[in-house]
C-alpha cells in the first residue's frame, strides 16, 4: 500500500513540474480587425476564426469542384 501511495504522490509531483515555453522566435503573430469568436470548427461564424481554423485543422474530406462529381472523398494525408 505504501508503494502505491508513493507512486501516486511521485506522479502528482511530476505532473506539476513546469513545462518549457515555446520558442518565441518561431511564433507567428497576426493582427485581425476584430477579435475571433472561438476556434471550434463546428461553431465558428466569422471570417477571422475560419481563417485561423483553416490554418490549424486539416479537413477530413474533400469535395470535387465540379457539380457532376459532387461526392465526398477522404482527404490525402500530408506530413
Amino acid at each position: 500500500m505504501n508503494v502505491v501511495r508513493t507512486l501516486l504522490i511521485f506522479g502528482a509531483l511530476v505532473c506539476g513540474l513546469p513545462a518549457h515555453a515555446a520558442d518565441m522566435t518561431k511564433t507567428l503573430r497576426v493582427a485581425f480587425a476584430t477579435a475571433e469568436n472561438g476556434f471550434d470548427p463546428q461553431a465558428i461564424y466569422d471570417t477571422y476564426s475560419d481563417a485561423v481554423c483553416s490554418a490549424i485543422f486539416d479537413p477530413l474530406y474533400t469535395r470535387a469542384r465540379d457539380r457532376a462529381n459532387a461526392a465526398s472523398k477522404p482527404a490525402p494525408i500530408e506530413n
